[in-house]
């Protein structure tokens, strides 16, 4: 049976040490227990259920993070944490200082659209990203390299539509 645990309402104000916004996309758990808190508007919070203590990035790192819809994902790479967001493109975040490691949008880098509503990374670190009006990125970050899957009327084994909201890798390794 499940029970409610914690209510974080208590957790809404203006400084460092509390959530920036009741509106929550997404929780994630990392190996170490702590939970990831993506919110409306800017940056991710992280809370500490042993101490109950909320971490927030900081301000002006944060608002490059602006955006509606935040996803996040674990990379396979020690201490990365993947912050897809809807219109500021993709961000690697170190998860020990809360810094901005590396930022990717449609200008500087091959993502097809800044809309990303969804991130799965794969058994090897592989990160697919579902984007609205981009169809699917590829991003390999050992390589560096970067793939696309996009709609196309003269590709009969294309995508359907370049509007994607979700992945899912089953158990056969197949993304649908």
């Amino acid at each position: 049976q499940y029970r409610l645990l914690h209510h974080f309402h208590r957790f809404f104000g203006d400084d460092l040490h509390r959530l920036n916004n009741e509106f929550i996309f997404e929780f994630l758990e990392d190996e170490s227990g702590r939970i990831w808190i993506a919110t409306a508007g800017t940056g991710i919070s992280l809370y500490d259920p042993a101490t109950g203590h909320i971490s927030r990035m900081e301000t002006g790192m944060a608002q490059k993070m602006e955006g509606f819809g935040k996803r996040l994902a674990l990379g396979k790479a020690p201490h990365t944490l993947w912050v897809a967001t809807g219109g500021a493109g993709l961000f690697a975040v170190d998860m020990r200082s809360l810094k901005i490691t590396n930022h990717f949008t449609t200008q500087n880098s091959p993502l097809t659209h800044d809309f990303v509503t969804d991130i799965h990374i794969d058994s090897i670190g592989t990160l697919w990203l579902a984007t609205d009006g981009g169809g699917i990125s590829v991003f390999s970050p050992p390589q560096n390299s970067w793939d696309q899957y996009r709609y196309s009327s003269q590709r009969p084994g294309s995508l359907n539509s370049d509007a994607i909201y979700t992945l899912l890798e089953d158990h056969e390794q197949n993304l649908w």
